[in-house]
């Protein structure tokens, strides 16, 4: 890491968040919870199509749309990619997935998109996100979930595997060698506190500088 000139404060991205890969859960999970892994599924069969050439032919936002119109038409075009998120075997995300990420695109273009081609590569990959920071001019970042916000379980057992499963992928990808520069909170769910105490104390002593906690 290079260092802070002096004429400077030390500056962080105390809003960080990460976009988790779709593989995340079915390669990080143990075995046994696999069969319950979230995913991010193609919604009706046969339509594989939709998937590479939506961007394409999703249509663009009106010119001079009200604010008001803009939410009605997102909402017309939100199949235009056939996506869901699945948790535990349940839709709990139809559509729009691009919109989870889509920093870099027209707001008008991310009802077209897959939820991968929404996303920034420095969402998923630490080097382009270390690369960020330079281009920024700042230090690091504190890194928070994404899709980990909009899951929770009343099985203590699998919430705490789901939330193992990305603290891995977390610290074992994403931080990897970069833990100058990137800051990584333990997702901990406190359905169980004998499990959540162990899970945070196993990440802060890898490297973790806190806990998340979804909010609601």
């Amino acid at each position: 890491m290079t260092a802070t000139p002096a004429d400077r404060p030390y500056v962080i991205d105390g809003d960080a968040h990460v976009l988790e890969p779709p593989h995340l859960w079915d390669e990080y999970l143990e075995p046994e919870f696999r069969p319950r892994a979230i995913r991010i599924v193609q919604g009706i069969p046969g339509r594989d199509d939709r998937l590479t050439e939506a961007g394409a032919h999703a249509p663009t936002m009106p010119e001079g749309a009200e604010e008001e119109n803009v939410m009605a038409f997102e909402m017309r075009q939100r199949l235009a990619v056939d996506e869901q998120l699945v948790v535990d075997g349940k839709v709990v995300m139809t559509g729009f997935l691009a919109g989870l990420g889509g920093v870099e695109h027209d707001r008008s273009q991310l009802a077209g998109m897959s939820y991968l081609e929404g996303a920034p590569r420095a969402s998923m990959e630490s080097e382009a996100r270390v690369a960020l920071f330079d281009d920024w001019q700042i230090d690091g970042g504190v890194v928070f979930p994404t899709i980990g916000i909009l899951w929770d379980s009343d099985d203590a057992q699998l919430a705490h595997a789901y939330s193992h499963a990305y603290n891995r992928w977390l610290h074992e990808e994403f931080v990897g060698a970069n833990g100058d520069r990137i800051y990584p909170l333990a997702h901990v769910p406190l359905h169980d506190p004998e499990l959540a105490l162990a899970e945070l104390r196993r990440c802060l002593k890898l490297g973790f500088k806190g806990m998340f906690l979804a909010p609601e």
